[in-house]
C-alpha cells in the first residue's frame, strides 16, 4: 500500500469515527427529554385510573375492580421502564464490570436469530443471515453483548411491519472487530425520531399486550451504553444499522 492510499485510508477511518460520534450524540443529546417523556406516558395513565375511582365515578364494583387491575398494570410498566434505566446507568457508571471471554460470533447470531425469529414470524418478516465461511471468535461480554444485539434487532422487528431483515456478519476494515449488520427497507422511516419528544404530541406506544414501549431511539441508547462497556460501538451509514463488538486477536 503506497503512502497516498494510507492516508486515504486513515481518512476514511476518521471521516467514519466523526460520522458515528455525530450519531450517538443525536441519540444521547435528547436522551433526559426523551426519558422523562416515556415514564410520564405510564405515570398519567396510572394518576387517571386512580382519579376516576376516588371521584367515585365507577358505575359498579367490578368496574372499580377492572381500573384497579389496569393501574396495577400500568405501575408494572412504570417500573420496567425504571429497572431498565437503573441498570443501563450503573452500566454507564462501571458498576457492573464486564465478564470477558472468547466466543464465537456465529453462536452469538444463531443465539439472537433463535431469541427474535418467533416476533418476526408472527409479523411476516422474514430474517435473512449472511455469515463468513470462517468463525470470527469475539473477545466480549456474552451477556452484554447479546442483550445489546437482542435491543437493535427486536427494536426493528417492533417498527417495521414487512418484508425482510438482513443480518450480515463480517470483519470491520481494521480486522479488529465483528461487524453485525441490519439492513431492512424500512429502517430511515423510524430510526430518527425527534430528539426533544417534549414538543410531540403525548400519544404513548402501547404494544398489542397494553405495556408502553420505549421509542427506537431511546433503546438505540441502551444498546450503545451496553457496547460501550464492553469496548464496542454501534452507528447508522448507508442506509444499514450496525455494531461493532471486538474480535480475540491471537498473539
Amino acid at each position: 500500500m503506497s503512502e497516498i492510499d494510507q492516508l486515504k485510508n486513515e481518512l476514511q477511518q476518521i471521516q467514519l469515527a466523526y460520522a458515528l460520534q455525530r450519531q450517538i450524540s443525536h441519540f444521547k443529546g435528547g436522551f433526559l427529554a426523551r426519558i422523562s417523556h416515556e415514564l410520564r406516558s405510564p405515570l398519567s395513565q396510572l394518576t387517571s385510573l386512580h382519579q376516576l375511582i376516588l371521584n367515585d365515578l365507577c358505575e359498579n364494583p367490578q368496574e372499580e375492580r377492572e381500573f384497579i387491575k389496569q393501574a396495577h398494570g400500568c405501575a408494572n410498566n412504570l417500573l420496567h421502564i425504571l429497572d431498565e434505566m437503573i441498570t443501563i446507568s450503573k452500566i454507564d457508571y462501571g458498576h457492573i464490570e464486564p465478564k470477558l471471554e472468547v466466543i464465537s460470533s456465529k453462536q452469538v447470531i444463531l443465539e439472537l436469530v433463535s431469541i427474535t425469529y418467533r416476533l418476526a414470524e408472527n409479523k411476516k418478516i422474514s430474517l435473512n443471515l449472511s455469515l463468513p465461511q470462517e468463525d470470527l471468535f469475539l473477545e466480549t461480554d456474552q451477556q452484554k453483548s447479546l442483550q445489546a444485539l437482542l435491543i437493535l434487532l427486536e427494536t426493528l422487528l417492533e417498527e417495521i411491519t414487512a418484508g425482510s431483515l438482513e443480518i450480515i456478519l463480517s470483519k470491520d476494515k481494521t480486522s479488529k472487530f465483528a461487524s453485525i449488520s441490519f439492513l431492512c427497507e424500512q429502517l430511515e422511516k423510524f430510526l430518527f425520531d425527534p430528539i426533544d419528544l417534549l414538543t410531540s404530541p403525548d400519544s404513548p406506544k402501547v404494544d398489542k399486550n397494553g405495556s408502553f414501549r420505549l421509542s427506537p431511539s431511546t433503546k438505540f441508547v441502551m444498546a450503545q451504553t451496553l457496547l460501550e462497556s464492553i469496548k464496542g460501538s454501534f452507528g447508522v451509514l448507508d442506509g444499514g444499522l450496525y455494531c461493532l463488538l471486538p474480535l480475540h486477536l491471537s498473539s
